[in-house]
């Protein structure tokens, strides 16, 4: 029997318990150090984030990812400043690493779902959008997301439900009601979307451009007024908006204000000296009140900037032809169809031209073609003066 036995056995439970403990200072001390680490390398980025200095924040990530391999975090950050950088290739496989960490991240799958959907994988983007809505289905961002993917899917009806879903979790979700209201206008919902920019300047009074969208469409009801004193608005946030002068412009000539119009154009061509669809319409209302050499300057200035204007040919045309220089006018008329050769206007008016001038066959020819292209006031005219 060994009398020692006990006390042998003691010390060495105590040198492998001193080990065990020295492993342990040595790990956490090591996991401290690679924390603090990490953390130094997420507040460089951030830093970096701030000054708005992209490309150098990838290498700061990656160093952070060597050191904690285990971070979706570090991977969602990353995926980030990647999709900023519109690397989507990139992003995708950050966003794809964090999903695989932790696959239970609403953010992940978002993020992932922006990066497909940015890089044009909508079916992709789709799936992704729609993993994320299972998980947080109170994430607005996430309908609208999926709600522009679906319109790039051709599925407006559902589109707009995720955009009134969005909406009705977050209300003050300005970028939905601006999405939306294009919507309403390519589906011809002209107040609806009015109702939608109602919404816009209400989050946002200071956002000239939907006062100048809203006056738009106030022209097209004939909602003159209320169109008048958005363009006004616009122009009292922003007095260097052209479109604004120019929507102005557009709404006084509707009201037989060629005048007024004319002073809006001068101010849309001080900002905008080579805008030659803007010298057109300037000339267009100088026709109209009779100031046809300064009708003509506008024409031909228009012509100079842009020799493809198809509209500044035909509205010449139309100017010559007041005139009666009716050679004038088929040249031009004839430059307007070889531009455009779908434009019924163009033959029609072409047409008119050369029965002046008795060429009746020839009108003729043309008074049919502007039919065949949809025009409604050929069909007299063919009834007429055509065999």
């Amino acid at each position: 029997m060994n009398v020692f036995g006990d006390n042998t056995n003691k010390g060495t439970k105590q040198k492998k318990m001193k080990k065990v403990f020295a492993a342990i200072i040595f790990i956490v001390s090591f996991y401290n150090s690679n924390c603090q680490t990490v953390i130094d390398y997420c507040k460089r980025a951030d830093t970096l984030i701030t000054s708005k200095r992209y490309k150098e924040i990838i290498p700061l990530y990656d160093s952070a990812i060597l050191l904690s391999p285990l971070s979706d975090s570090l991977f969602y950050r990353k995926g980030n400043v990647e999709l900023y950088l519109r690397d989507f290739t990139g992003a995708i496989k950050s966003f794809t690493t964090a999903i695989k960490l932790n696959p239970t991240s609403y953010k992940n799958w978002f993020k992932r779902g922006i990066a497909k959907k940015s890089d044009g994988n909508l079916k992709e983007a789709l799936s992704d959008l729609n993993r994320a809505i299972e998980i947080n289905d109170t994430a607005a961002r996430a309908y609208y997301h999926r709600g522009i993917t679906m319109l790039g899917l051709k599925d407006t009806l559902f589109a707009m439900r995720d955009f009134s879903k969005a909406t009705s979790i977050y209300p003050d979700m300005i970028d939905v009601y601006i999405t939306r209201s294009r919507v309403k206008e390519w589906l011809k919902d002209k107040v609806g979307a009015i109702m939608d920019y109602d919404t816009i300047i209400m989050l946002d009074p200071k956002n000239s451009k939907a006062y100048n969208n809203r006056a738009i469409l106030e022209r097209h009801l004939g909602l003159y007024d209320k169109a008048i004193a958005d363009c006004n608005k616009a122009l009292e946030i922003d007095p260097e908006k052209a479109q604004a002068f120019g929507n102005r412009a557009s709404i006084k000539r509707d009201l037989l204000d060629y005048k007024g119009a004319i002073a809006d154009y001068d101010s849309v061509l001080m900002s905008s000296p080579t805008d030659a669809r803007t010298y057109t319409l300037r000339a267009n209302a100088k026709r109209e009140i009779g100031l046809n050499g300064e009708a003509f300057a506008d024409y031909a200035k228009a012509i100079e900037i842009d020799s493809y204007s198809e509209f500044a040919f035909a509205s010449r045309g139309i100017l010559k032809m007041d005139l009666d220089d009716l050679e004038g006018a088929v040249l031009d008329f004839s430059k307007a169809i070889e531009l455009n050769p779908k434009s019924d206007r163009n033959f029609f008016n072409r047409g008119l031209a050369k029965l002046r001038l008795h060429h009746n066959e020839d009108a003729c020819n043309d008074f049919k073609k502007a039919q065949k292209l949809g025009s409604p006031k050929a069909a007299k005219l063919i009834a007429q003066n055509c065999k």
